[in-house]
């Protein structure tokens, strides 16, 4: 009787964990049933499973240790659930992502038999699933079932035969989460799907190793590193007590769990309406160059009823009013259009920060900037250093080419049209610092030397350290550098001075619907630089496949201050008078010292 009651108390001592699954009663059914089948009521709907001992492996692997957890901030992930067994995954994926769609794939017809009723008796929604084996083409194979976890693809004669599928051809779209458990063929899934894992988020493969077969886990890490993803691995099962000593396990002599996530790459924007046209050829250029990373919109207006914003599609806009800046309007009152889109450009940093915690970095690119080549080096950056800047300038100016090196003084060393940061406790210190001064010091004010954000960048090198001056002739190229730069294209690739790739170009000041004119602020036309024509013809022909004619019509939503900064509405007659006359001083040092 004492026995009986230790062991009743033991049972109830592991059961707590599992109590907000089933009752007390189902655990010591489950725990009873080691090799039959059976129905237990889990999570108030009944579940039937094929053996006892797997789904008590099972549940604890998948509810209790809660292996397949993973982050997204997507509304609607796609999983992807190679091997989905009796639907103790997909019960999980549903409980915990409730909002997500589902393809699984089971290829022992009796146990997919078994998923299909778990799915319609827990009631499960935008669940599909697939009885067919996961391969690397569309067949018919050999499949050995084992009324359990164990069923896989073999060549023995005694295997029936079952359909395959073609996984690869799944991955054309963006994957939050992809489980492969096919007991031994994942390598051959994972290599033909190489050149489509850019489209998967996070990934899980449970890797078998045969005894008398070579092992391929180098192989599979190397396919999983090229495709950006930082991978951890665990021991999925004990197959070998003493490894010296033993030569195999039972069918496996190594199983592993490889856990699988893709550091998310975020790019943002900021824009008014008007300028929406140049944003989405931004975004475009690229998920074209690099089709694995987020971009998004900061709408620093208000949504317009005249624009469908599905056409910005596959890009999320964020309005500005959405991200939580404090006392707002006051930067509307005091700031214009253009210095209110670039004062709330660290408080998007900082929204982003925090809303997409698997982005290790952010970096933010002016909306009338075009890509023209991956920013794989850009990631290397970030291995070492937290900030990224860009230099306007990086040789001595001797020539009478426009603008001259005093423009450069008034604007700042680095171009603020990238910056490029990554997640640390420095960054959050500049955010922090870039908040404070962008809220009453974005204005543009040559007199009191001040240009929006780009003057308080040059502090970055002083205050912080694990800064990198990225110089590359390829980088922000831009008016201020046409005087140091040569464009050359050659085999369809833009060169920058012969030897560097164009790797993106800031058209700063182009009006695609006057494209004689290469920039307002230059006195010098496409006639003396032919080589960048070409270049202007084509992202002038974006801009208007992007409607840029009725986009830079609209105006913002925002009573931007039209006049000088300083203006307030409460200021006398002669603080008017005074702040036109700064303003037209502004102009005047501008027009005869062209800074």
């Amino acid at each position: 009787m004492l026995i009986r009651l230790k062991n009743v108390l033991r049972l109830w001592w592991a059961y707590r964990k599992y109590s907000e699954l089933l009752s007390f009663r189902d655990y010591r059914f489950v725990n009873k049933r080691n090799s039959t089948s059976g129905k237990v009521n889990l999570l108030g709907k009944e579940f039937s499973f094929t053996n006892g001992f797997w789904f008590r492996h099972s549940l604890k692997e998948i509810f209790i240790d809660q292996t397949y957890k993973f982050k997204t901030n997507e509304s609607i992930p796609l999983i992807l659930d190679c091997g989905a067994n009796i639907g103790l995954s997909v019960l999980y994926f549903k409980k915990n992502y409730p909002n997500c769609k589902i393809i699984a794939f089971e290829a022992d017809k009796a146990i997919s038999e078994v998923l299909l009723n778990n799915i319609a008796g827990s009631n499960l929604k935008d669940v599909r699933v697939i009885q067919k084996v996961v391969w690397i083409n569309e067949d018919i194979l050999k499949f050995k079932s084992s009324g359990a976890l164990g069923g896989k693809i073999t060549s023995r004669p005694e295997g029936i035969t079952v359909p395959a599928v073609r996984l690869k051809d799944f991955l054309n779209q963006e994957i939050a989460f992809l489980k492969i458990d096919i007991e031994g063929a994942e390598y051959e899934v994972i290599k033909d799907c190489e050149n489509k894992l850019h489209n998967v988020k996070n990934i899980f493969i449970e890797y078998h190793s045969l005894p008398n077969e070579k092992q391929v886990l180098d192989e599979i890490l190397t396919i999983l590193s090229n495709n950006g993803f930082k991978y951890y691995i665990k021991e999925a099962w004990e197959n070998q007590k003493l490894p010296f000593m033993e030569t195999k396990g039972p069918v496996y002599d190594l199983q592993l769990n490889i856990f699988g996530q893709k550091n998310m790459n975020i790019v943002f924007t900021l824009c008014s309406n008007n300028y929406l046209a140049q944003a989405k050829t931004l975004g475009d250029s690229l998920i074209l160059h690099n089709p694995d990373y987020k971009f998004i919109i900061g709408l620093a207006d208000r949504k317009c009823s005249a624009i469908d914003y599905r056409f910005f599609c596959p890009h999320t806009i964020i309005e500005v009013e959405s991200i939580g800046i404090d006392n707002i309007n006051d930067l509307i009152e005091k700031y214009n259009i253009v210095e209110f889109n670039t004062a709330v450009k660290p408080f998007y940093f900082e929204y982003i920060f925090s809303q997409y915690q698997e982005a290790d970095s952010v970096t933010y690119i002016d909306p009338d900037i075009k890509l023209f080549y991956s920013l794989s080096h850009l990631e290397e950056l970030y291995k070492t250093y937290d900030f990224v800047l860009t230099p306007h300038l990086l040789i001595p100016q001797t020539s009478q080419i426009p603008p001259k090196e005093q423009l450069i003084l008034n604007v700042g060393s680095y171009n603020l049209g990238f910056l490029g940061l990554k997640r640390s406790e420095q960054t959050a210190n500049f955010i922090e610092y870039f908040k404070f001064r962008m809220r009453d010091k974005c204005y543009i004010d040559f007199c009191n030397g001040l240009f929006v954000d780009q003057i308080w960048a040059n502090q970055i090198p002083s205050y912080y350290e694990k800064v990198y001056i990225w110089k590359h002739f390829g980088c922000n190229v831009g008016y201020w550098n046409f005087s140091e730069r040569e464009l050359l294209k050659q085999d369809g690739n833009y060169f920058v001075n012969k030897n560097y790739r164009l790797i993106f170009f800031h058209v700063s000041n182009y009006d695609p619907t006057r494209p004689h004119i290469l920039c307002k602020w230059l006195n010098y036309s496409f006639d003396e630089r032919k080589d960048l024509k070409e270049l202007y013809d084509e992202y002038g022909s974006e801009l208007l496949k992007n409607k840029f004619e009725s986009f830079s019509k609209i105006k913002p939503a925002f009573e931007f201050k039209r006049s000088h900064p300083h203006l307030h509405k409460s200021f006398s007659m002669w603080n008017r008078i005074g702040s036109k006359l700064l303003t037209l001083n502004n102009r005047i040092i501008h027009k005869t010292f062209n800074i």
